[in-house]
């Protein structure tokens, strides 16, 4: 199972990679010989995101809700085999518990988070220029410029190592 948390929180609003990026690699992980499961993370920002974004997918995940208590959030990622986040919650309750992670990063600095040899980091190609601000400032945002195909390796990668 590989969960995507397509959630970043109230107050970073900018940490959330594209839902289109999402959408791209849900459906190849579906696609490929493998055809992983996909569970939707989120909190109570993403209450409409959710939703639509499982419905672009057409039944090819299985949304997890908005509205979890902490103990039902920290459960729920509990089920994903890799995580799929930015520097969010869903970040550090999968490490804490142990699980593979793919953390994207752009607006936070990618340094300041240990994976403890659990996954891997993906930066944008293009570094960022607004760092630790709510909003971006420049006509491409550094989010924007996460590239799938990178996300979909890593997670591959990281899908390898389940088990270890």
């Amino acid at each position: 199972m590989v969960g995507l948390n397509i959630g970043s929180g109230g107050r970073w609003p900018m940490k959330r990679w594209r839902l289109d990026g999402f959408t791209w690699l849900a459906k190849r992980l579906k696609k490929g010989k493998n055809r992983y499961g996909i569970l939707l993370y989120g909190g109570p920002e993403e209450r409409e995101l959710m939703p639509a974004l499982a419905k672009k997918l057409k039944g090819a995940c299985i949304p997890t809700g908005t509205e979890n208590t902490l103990r039902q959030f920290a459960s729920l990622v509990g089920l994903a085999d890799v995580m799929v986040t930015g520097d969010t919650l869903a970040l550090h309750v999968a490490v804490a518990l142990g699980k593979r992670v793919v953390a994207y990063f752009g607006p936070t600095s990618d340094a300041e988070i240990d994976l403890y040899g659990r996954g891997e980091k993906v930066l944008p190609s293009s570094p960022c220029q607004c760092y630790y601000q709510n909003q971006c400032i420049q006509k491409v945002s550094c989010m924007d410029n996460l590239e799938e195909k990178d996300m979909l390796a890593a997670v591959e990668r990281q899908l390898k190592q389940v088990g270890d």
